[in-house]
């Protein structure tokens, strides 16, 4: 395997250096310190540039997106892993997450992406993080929440390749019919299970699932909670790629909706903390299949950056 990494004297990448400030990312925290969030996020980056091209670094949001409708990279589960592992494997561990794309270069990544027969079935529709015009290419989305919104992504092998406009338009279907395609995907190939769990003391549902789709479900909770009645107006959150949290019970006008939307943002907390793969603490109204919205009143900042002395 090669051997590529940032060693002592490197040009220093822009969205390394937005770690400089005393806070640590939300994605180092298992890290636990500026150091070795820096150190992890120069080999993530010298390994994406020698596979593809030298990728839009976010330092604090932990993201790697690769020009021109490339891959987008996540730092969290990352970190997560190598926390655990001695730094001297981390490039190693680098190479082994991205591996589902290593195969392929960045001209043959964009032809099978241009590619309908080749991308209709692995379409998928979730919840992203962030905001989808910030993003460095213009992606297929439809806006939800000032840290959310919904978008396409391309299954691959443990990684989602985000929906390029550019992509979707070589396509050659209506995009009608290619939200359409990823909906009937998400309801027959992402499989979930639920539970009922407590955080102080507010029940909710937590909807788990493999793959990186899951909040797909948060557009039709009939189907990732059949045997849980879900009436209109309950609050759905998606703190991670791999979960959805539900209150399933209204909240206009109960006595105790405060009380209960501070747990419920808590459990989205250390759901997102656990599970890696952020994506908001956005909180939204499911009003019924396929109608998803922003609740402003539900919804609090996200907590405050983490300091460690």
């Amino acid at each position: 395997m090669d051997t590529f990494g940032t060693q002592p004297g490197d040009m220093e990448q822009p969205g390394v250096a937005a770690l400089d400030g005393l806070a640590l990312p939300p994605w180092a925290r298992p890290l636990r310190s500026q150091g070795r969030a820096r150190e992890l996020l120069k080999v993530t980056t010298a390994v994406v540039t020698h596979r593809y091209s030298a990728p839009v670094v976010d330092g604090w949001e932990g993201s790697l997106a690769v020009p021109d409708g490339g891959p987008v990279f996540g730092m969290t589960t990352l970190a997560e892993v190598a926390a655990r592992i001695p730094r001297s494997e981390w490039r190693l561990l680098v190479y082994d997450m991205i591996s589902a794309l290593d195969q392929l270069d960045a001209p043959a990544m964009d032809a099978m992406l241009s590619d309908w027969d080749e991308v209709k079935d692995r379409l998928r529709v979730r919840i992203f993080g962030g905001r989808s015009d910030e993003r460095p290419v213009p992606v297929v989305a439809k806006p939800l929440g000032p840290t959310s919104y919904i978008g396409l992504g391309v299954e691959l092998d443990r990684v989602m390749a985000s929906v390029s406009v550019v992509h979707a338009g070589r396509w050659g279907v209506p995009m009608p019919d290619v939200w359409a395609t990823a909906a009937v995907n998400r309801a027959e190939l992402v499989s979930v299970t639920y539970e009922i769990q407590l955080h102080d003391c507010c029940p909710f549902a937590l909807v788990d699932g493999d793959g990186l789709a899951v909040t797909g479900h948060a557009l039709d909770l009939t189907l990732a909670i059949p045997e849980l009645s879900c009436p209109p107006d309950v609050a759905v959150m998606a703190p991670s790629a791999h979960n959805l949290l539900v209150l399933p019970q209204p909240l206009d006008g109960l006595e105790s909706a405060g009380e209960l939307l501070r747990a419920f943002h808590g459990a989205g907390i250390d759901r997102a903390e656990a599970s890696g793969n952020r994506v908001s603490f956005d909180v939204f109204r499911y009003r019924g299949p396929g109608l998803l919205t922003y609740e402003a009143a539900w919804s609090r900042p996200a907590p405050a950056r983490s300091v460690y002395n």
